[in-house]
């Protein structure tokens, strides 16, 4: 029997945390001579009719150990039997469940920002585990756990896995929050099964209300089958009601495909469209390269009505819905309805010039630079084909001074520091690689043909670092241009980082505070390129100068340049061109707070590649490892992932 001050093992228990038909929770402390540790340990107790099988339970056991460290997921400690219990020990999280909070909160959260984070936070936790491989099948208020005003997830399955056995096996899960597919005749598990469940319970937080309400249990199954959810009040922002909408969809295909996408689409409700200018961190700000792709949003402070009117004005311009807004206007004076028809013909027409001005400009800038290239192509040739002829006339005698130099080896002891004075190399810098000096080691230094060639370092195969997500570029993943512009690439980034959702850029990945705020991140997009340093040497300084427009646009004149110009990165195995710059201001909260920023334009070296590497990293002064602009990329896990970066030789 369990009951308080009883030792289990090592453990003390203090308090009956909650009990059902599973067994019961109890809260429990560790002593050591040192310290007093407080755990959670959920004790199970098989019914008459249920057999334990302890081999599925040490999988289970083993599978949420394996899931322990990622955020947002509440840490498996340990697991074994006590008397006739099967006990598992997690982390204690003193503040209950999301279920006993909204209990406390009058059955919903107190505010829309206050829901969609807390939904952000739950989805967090579910990133690393589908990311793993891992469905949770349970997802509900009461296996949300509160931790120091951060919610986790909790309940690792062990109930259920315990009754594979059992007479009494039914479909797992809490039918309030199971997504159609549950109750089919082979029913099937997913990642859109707790895309499902996280709308049942945004739901829930936003309006206390079940999508579907009905208490008897096969009226709620029945309603979960045939009948649309209860929609969102019109109250709510139109993009929040779209959210929760999509996300309880009937066909998973219908559904956000994962929890990143969900994540990213409740950020943007409380995002605005556009940055707005400002000097300081307190509004949103955005960096962008050249080709208008890198984005990096710093802080938001702006009311979510402000904020969605805003977005509703402008993706009513976008989708071209003017009918309604002449219909209104039909009920004003004719005068003003023609006054306002014509400003809208001239914006029409203004927007057309700019537009083929910009693309009549970007022909004759492509049109030159293939003549560039065509020049430099031509020249090559015909260095080769006067080198080919020289080599020719020239063989017998090449080959009579071998045989001379091989003969005075021989006889005389001629040193090897005299035979190596004749070498012949391209230039008198040293190599990135050793795939490098190999190639160009037969061009004369003076010839112009060694000017010009330029090639990759070799292709590493990089061993993943521990805790760590792998990721590779793929096309299947890209829409649009990306992948018309498509380049290969693969890193490793932390567990405890974030791949955002995005149609503009390859990848998108973040390090963020509890409250969403960003303390580091990398974007990797593309630019147009040449193919190598040397044919893309002209522009760099062109594209530098777009990026600090466009830095000043987006932070103001607080935003300064520290350096730019030619570096190398992964100890000298890639050249790239640079631009460090930083700006100060303040957070949302009023604190102060400082941005650093290193924007890195790679060519792939190889000349007639069209596309090139731009890989933008941002860390603020809420960094614990960065401390200045020189420390980005360089120190933490900026550096650590940079030095994973492996771009494809696939072109």
């Amino acid at each position: 029997m369990l009951e308080k001050g009883k030792k289990v093992g090592e453990y003390v228990l203090l308090e009956k945390l909650g009990a059902g038909g599973f067994g019961e929770v109890w809260k429990a402390e560790k002593r050591t001579e040192l310290s007093v540790s407080y755990f959670a340990l959920k004790f199970f107790r098989p019914k008459d009719d249920d057999v334990i099988d302890v081999e599925i339970v040490k999988k289970e056991i083993q599978t949420w150990q394996s899931l322990s460290g990622l955020p947002n997921v509440i840490s498996v400690i340990e697991a074994n039997k006590f008397e006739d219990y099967v006990f598992i020990v997690s982390e204690f999280a003193e503040g209950g469940s999301l279920d006993k909070w909204l209990k406390a909160s009058g059955g919903k959260a107190g505010s829309i920002e206050e829901a969609v984070k807390i939904a952000g936070q739950i989805l967090r936790g579910l990133e690393g585990m589908h990311g793993e491989g891992f469905v949770h099948r349970d997802l509900k208020p009461a296996n949300v756990l509160l931790k120091r005003n951060i919610f986790y997830l909790a309940d690792f399955g062990i109930s259920r896995q315990m009754k594979t056995h059992s007479k009494t096996n039914s479909t797992a899960g809490t039918y309030e929050f199971m997504p159609p597919e549950a109750f089919e005749k082979n029913p099937s598990v997913s990642v859109h099964t707790d895309i499902w469940a996280v709308g049942a319970i945004l739901q829930v937080l936003l309006t206390g209300q079940l999508p579907f309400p009905q208490d008897e249990i096969p009226s709620l199954i029945t309603a979960i089958l045939m009948s649309e959810p209860e929609p969102l009040p019109e109250n709510f922002p139109r993009s929040l009601r779209e959210i929760v909408k999509k996300s309880l969809q009937k066909k998973r295909e219908d559904r956000f495909q994962s929890a990143s996408e969900m994540r990213e689409a409740l950020r943007n409700v409380l995002t605005p469209p556009k940055p707005v200018e400002s000097q300081t961190f307190s509004q949103a700000a955005t960096i962008e390269d050249s080709d208008k792709t890198a984005k990096y949003q710093i802080a938001q402070t702006h009311d979510w009505r402000e904020i969605e009117a805003e977005k509703e004005r402008q993706q009513k311009f976008e989708e071209g819905e003017r009918l309604n807004q002449t219909e209104r206007l039909k009920q004003e004076p004719k005068s003003r309805l023609e006054i306002e028809e014509a400003k809208r013909r001239e914006e029409i027409r203004l927007h057309n010039i700019d537009a083929e001005k910009l693309r009549q400009d970007e022909e004759l800038e492509r049109q030159k630079t293939g003549a560039k290239v065509e020049k430099i192509l031509d020249k090559t040739i015909r260095s080769k084909r006067l080198i080919n002829i020289f080599a020719y006339v020239t063989g017998g005698l090449f080959l009579s001074l071998l045989i001379a130099v091989f003969l005075a080896f021989i006889f005389d002891s001629i040193s090897p520091r005299s035979s190596n004075s004749n070498n012949l190399s391209v230039s008198n810098k040293p190599s990135n690689s050793a795939s490098s000096q190999s190639s160009r080691s037969v061009a004369n230094a003076n010839s112009p043909v060694s000017q010009e060639i330029e090639s990759p370092p070799l292709l590493r195969q990089v061993s993943q670092p521990s805790s760590t997500i792998h990721f590779e570029n793929s096309r299947e993943n890209l829409k649009g241009d990306l992948i018309k512009y498509y380049l290969g690439f693969s890193l490793y980034y932390p567990k405890d980082w974030t791949k955002a959702t995005t149609n503009t850029n390859f990848l998108d990945i973040s390090r963020r505070s509890s409250d969403e705020f960003p303390i580091e991140q990398m974007i990797i997009t593309r630019y147009e390129s040449l193919g190598t340093m040397t044919l893309d040497k002209a522009n760099f300084p062109k594209f530098a100068e777009k990026s600090k427009q466009y830095l000043k646009k987006s932070f103001g004149e607080s935003i300064k340049v520290i350096s730019e110009g030619e570096t190398t990165i992964q100890n000298g195995r890639w050249k790239v061109y640079e631009v460090k710059f930083q700006s100060s201001g303040e957070n949302k909260e009023g604190k102060k707070m400082t941005l650093w920023g290193r924007r890195l334009w790679l060519p792939v070296q190889r000349a007639g590649v069209q596309n090139g590497f731009v890989i933008t990293m941002l860390a603020t002064s809420f960094s614990d490892t960065i401390k200045s602009v020189d420390d980005v990329g360089i120190q933490g896990d900026l550096a650590n992932i940079l030095e994973t970066f492996e771009p494809s030789q696939n072109y």
